[in-house]
Protein backbone atom coordinates (compact mmCIF):
# COMPACT_ATOMS: atom_id res chain seq x y z
CA UNK A 1 0.00 0.00 0.00
CA UNK A 2 1.37 3.69 -1.43
CA UNK A 3 0.92 6.50 0.87
CA UNK A 4 1.27 9.99 0.66
CA UNK A 5 1.95 12.24 3.15
CA UNK A 6 0.78 16.16 2.62
CA UNK A 7 3.20 18.25 3.83
CA UNK A 8 2.61 21.31 2.17
CA UNK A 9 5.69 20.15 -0.63
CA UNK A 10 3.68 17.90 -2.32
CA UNK A 11 2.47 19.20 -5.84
CA UNK A 12 -1.04 17.58 -4.50
CA UNK A 13 -1.05 20.36 -1.84
CA UNK A 14 -0.81 22.88 -3.85
CA UNK A 15 -3.48 21.69 -6.61
CA UNK A 16 -6.13 20.97 -3.70
CA UNK A 17 -5.28 24.31 -1.67
CA UNK A 18 -6.00 26.26 -5.32
CA UNK A 19 -9.52 24.79 -5.97
CA UNK A 20 -10.08 25.61 -1.13
CA UNK A 21 -9.29 29.32 -2.47
CA UNK A 22 -11.13 29.54 -6.00
CA UNK A 23 -14.51 27.70 -4.19
CA UNK A 24 -13.41 30.20 -1.21
CA UNK A 25 -13.55 33.11 -3.93
CA UNK A 26 -16.42 31.73 -6.22
CA UNK A 27 -18.80 31.37 -3.00
CA UNK A 28 -17.99 34.88 -1.04
CA UNK A 29 -21.18 35.71 0.48
CA UNK A 30 -22.70 32.92 0.26
CA UNK A 31 -23.93 30.58 3.57
CA UNK A 32 -20.57 28.67 4.06
CA UNK A 33 -20.91 25.24 3.04
CA UNK A 34 -18.80 21.85 3.58
CA UNK A 35 -16.13 22.72 0.72
CA UNK A 36 -12.79 21.31 2.22
CA UNK A 37 -12.37 23.02 5.47
CA UNK A 38 -15.01 25.34 5.49
CA UNK A 39 -17.77 24.32 7.95
CA UNK A 40 -21.13 23.21 7.45
CA UNK A 41 -23.70 25.98 9.09
CA UNK A 42 -24.95 29.02 8.01
CA UNK A 43 -25.34 32.21 10.04
CA UNK A 44 -26.40 32.06 12.50
CA UNK A 45 -26.07 28.60 14.31
CA UNK A 46 -29.11 27.67 15.76
CA UNK A 47 -30.28 24.35 17.73
CA UNK A 48 -34.32 23.83 17.58
CA UNK A 49 -35.99 21.16 19.52
CA UNK A 50 -39.69 20.60 20.56
CA UNK A 51 -41.33 19.29 24.22
CA UNK A 52 -45.02 18.59 24.38
CA UNK A 53 -46.25 22.21 24.04
CA UNK A 54 -43.70 24.02 22.20
CA UNK A 55 -40.91 24.50 19.85
CA UNK A 56 -37.85 26.23 21.04
CA UNK A 57 -35.35 27.68 18.72
CA UNK A 58 -31.81 29.11 19.69
CA UNK A 59 -30.01 30.98 17.59
CA UNK A 60 -26.28 32.34 18.42
CA UNK A 61 -25.89 36.38 17.53
CA UNK A 62 -22.94 37.42 19.06
CA UNK A 63 -22.44 40.97 19.25
CA UNK A 64 -25.63 41.73 17.42
CA UNK A 65 -28.26 44.00 19.35
CA UNK A 66 -31.24 44.40 19.77
CA UNK A 67 -32.34 46.85 17.17
CA UNK A 68 -30.08 45.33 14.13
CA UNK A 69 -32.74 42.37 14.16
CA UNK A 70 -36.07 41.42 12.92
CA UNK A 71 -38.27 38.02 13.25
CA UNK A 72 -40.59 37.36 11.16
CA UNK A 73 -43.40 34.73 11.24
CA UNK A 74 -45.49 33.93 8.02
CA UNK A 75 -46.97 30.50 7.51
CA UNK A 76 -44.49 27.30 8.31
CA UNK A 77 -41.65 29.64 7.66
CA UNK A 78 -39.58 31.97 10.59
CA UNK A 79 -37.27 34.41 9.15
CA UNK A 80 -33.88 35.51 11.35
CA UNK A 81 -32.53 38.29 9.89
CA UNK A 82 -30.99 41.38 10.77
CA UNK A 83 -27.08 43.39 10.31
CA UNK A 84 -24.01 43.07 11.95
CA UNK A 85 -21.62 46.38 11.61
CA UNK A 86 -18.27 46.23 11.89
CA UNK A 87 -16.56 48.23 15.12
CA UNK A 88 -13.29 48.53 13.34
CA UNK A 89 -12.12 52.02 11.63
CA UNK A 90 -12.59 51.63 8.08
CA UNK A 91 -9.12 53.24 7.24
CA UNK A 92 -7.51 50.29 9.58
CA UNK A 93 -5.23 48.06 8.34
CA UNK A 94 -6.64 44.29 8.64
CA UNK A 95 -4.72 41.15 9.63
CA UNK A 96 -7.81 38.29 9.84
CA UNK A 97 -11.50 39.04 9.70
CA UNK A 98 -13.36 35.96 10.77
CA UNK A 99 -16.30 37.69 12.23
CA UNK A 100 -19.34 38.24 9.36
CA UNK A 101 -20.59 41.50 9.43
CA UNK A 102 -23.22 42.73 7.13
CA UNK A 103 -26.64 41.59 6.70
CA UNK A 104 -27.83 38.41 6.97
CA UNK A 105 -31.15 36.04 6.82
CA UNK A 106 -31.99 32.84 8.04
CA UNK A 107 -35.10 30.61 7.40
CA UNK A 108 -36.26 27.78 9.37
CA UNK A 109 -39.17 25.84 8.11
CA UNK A 110 -41.44 24.69 11.00
CA UNK A 111 -42.03 21.43 11.40
CA UNK A 112 -45.34 21.69 12.50
CA UNK A 113 -48.20 25.05 13.05
CA UNK A 114 -47.58 27.53 15.72
CA UNK A 115 -49.86 29.95 17.57
CA UNK A 116 -48.10 32.99 16.22
CA UNK A 117 -49.95 35.10 18.51
CA UNK A 118 -47.95 33.43 21.84
CA UNK A 119 -44.62 33.57 20.37
CA UNK A 120 -41.71 34.66 22.75
CA UNK A 121 -38.92 36.03 21.98
CA UNK A 122 -35.95 36.76 24.43
CA UNK A 123 -31.77 37.84 23.37
CA UNK A 124 -29.69 37.45 26.07
CA UNK A 125 -25.92 37.26 26.27
CA UNK A 126 -25.76 36.98 22.48
CA UNK A 127 -28.27 34.10 22.42
CA UNK A 128 -31.23 34.88 20.73
CA UNK A 129 -33.88 31.96 22.45
CA UNK A 130 -37.16 31.64 20.69
CA UNK A 131 -40.99 29.56 22.42
CA UNK A 132 -43.38 29.09 20.04
CA UNK A 133 -46.33 27.24 21.00
CA UNK A 134 -47.82 24.59 18.93
CA UNK A 135 -51.09 25.16 17.77
CA UNK A 136 -53.88 23.58 19.31
CA UNK A 137 -54.72 22.11 16.15
CA UNK A 138 -50.90 20.33 16.27
CA UNK A 139 -51.25 18.96 20.11
CA UNK A 140 -51.57 15.63 20.93
CA UNK A 141 -54.56 15.06 22.44
CA UNK A 142 -55.98 12.21 24.99
CA UNK A 143 -59.17 9.94 22.98
CA UNK A 144 -61.79 8.97 25.56
CA UNK A 145 -62.60 5.01 24.58
CA UNK A 146 -65.80 4.07 25.56
CA UNK A 147 -66.71 0.11 26.48
CA UNK A 148 -69.26 -1.32 23.74
CA UNK A 149 -71.56 -3.16 24.95
CA UNK A 150 -72.32 -6.31 22.92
Amino acid sequence: MLALRLNGSHPIHNVTSDARRLLDVAFEGFPRMAFGTRSSHAFPAINVWEDAERLHIEAELPGLRLEELEILLAGDALTIQGERRSEQDEEATRHRVERMTGSFRRVVQLPFEVDADAVEATLRDGVLQLMLPKSARVKARRVPVKASQA
